[in-house]
């Protein structure tokens, strides 16, 4: 029987992974093991979970991170960002930029990918720097405040506020 783990929980539902056994690992494979599927039930759950999670992430929201930024998340899976960066960032990708990306929500975390930006010439800077893709697990999500950590970094932390569609 596979172990497993619970690795987050959303909206009181457990995301749970599942490894095989150790006796069931071949020597051919052990450098790389694949993970059990999910049983029917749980991988509805964690489904179901995603979907709350992308309703939710559908909107316009705001936040703060090196200056300003404004992220409209649209049903279609794809985004627009504006950037106003601090005097620091200012420094490397000058006042401001804007960004297009992809957008989705997979197994508890928000992925985005950069698609393009302007400046051109401060956005492949900022690709260079930072990469183009970026995932983030659920610390908080509500309908008025996310908060967003980096999973390849838990100490970058992002707050985004829902702005009001009336544009407060």
């Amino acid at each position: 029987m596979a172990a497993t783990a619970v690795t987050a929980t959303l909206f009181g539902i457990a995301v749970i992974t599942s490894d095989p056994p150790e006796d069931e690992k071949t020597e051919a494979a052990a450098d790389v093991v694949e993970p059990n599927p999910l049983p029917d039930e749980e991988a509805e759950k964690v489904a179901a979970a995603d979907r709350a999670l992308r309703n939710l992430v559908i909107g316009r929201w705001k936040g703060y991170f090196h200056g300003n930024r404004v992220v409209e998340n649209r049903p279609d899976g794809t985004a627009s960002m504006d950037l106003t960066f601090d005097f620091v960032a200012s420094l490397l990708y000058g006042p401001k930029m804007s960004l297009e990306l992809k957008w989705e929500v997979q197994d508890g975390s928000l992925c985005y990918e950069l698609v393009s930006g302007l400046p051109e010439d401060k956005y492949k800077k900022l690709v260079d720097k930072e990469g183009d893709e970026a995932a983030y697990y659920f610390e908080e999500a509500g309908p008025k405040v996310m908060r967003l950590v980096r999973t390849v970094d838990p100490d970058e932390k992002y707050t985004w506020t829902r702005v009001d569609p009336s544009g407060k």
